[in-house]
């Protein structure tokens, strides 16, 4: 292909590892500021999550924080992923915000089961 054709053609952008502890997703409580959000992170036996809530008139993010169990052993260690989960509180109902990660791509945000909107 020539240079010209070649400089007209669009090419995906590079893809970006991600880091780990992304939010996947998660459930909202009917009381519209309870939120359980689901992510990958270390075994319960060694690692404790909290959750940073930041929010702003059109979308949340929650940034989630590593805790070492003090009975986790020190230095350098593989950690196979698990499935987790975290429960946090918003300052003000949810309404129409997005969830968004750090990557501020948006996350799925479901009803809970039973609340208004649940399939």
């Amino acid at each position: 292909m020539d240079a010209d054709a070649l400089a007209s053609c669009w090419f995906p952008p590079p893809i970006v590892p991600r880091g780990p502890h992304r939010v996947q997703g998660g459930v909202i409580e009917p009381d519209g500021i309870t939120l359980r959000l689901r992510f990958v992170g270390g075994g319960e036996s060694l690692i404790d999550y909290t959750g940073r809530v930041l929010e702003t008139a059109t979308a949340l993010c929650v940034v989630l924080i590593e805790e070492p169990r003090t009975t986790a052993p020190r230095g350098p260690r593989a950690l196979p992923g698990h499935q987790r989960q975290l429960v946090v509180r918003l300052d003000r109902a949810l309404g129409a915000r997005v969830l968004v990660d750090l990557d501020t791509e948006a996350r799925e945000l479901l009803p809970a089961a039973g609340a208004e909107g649940a399939t």
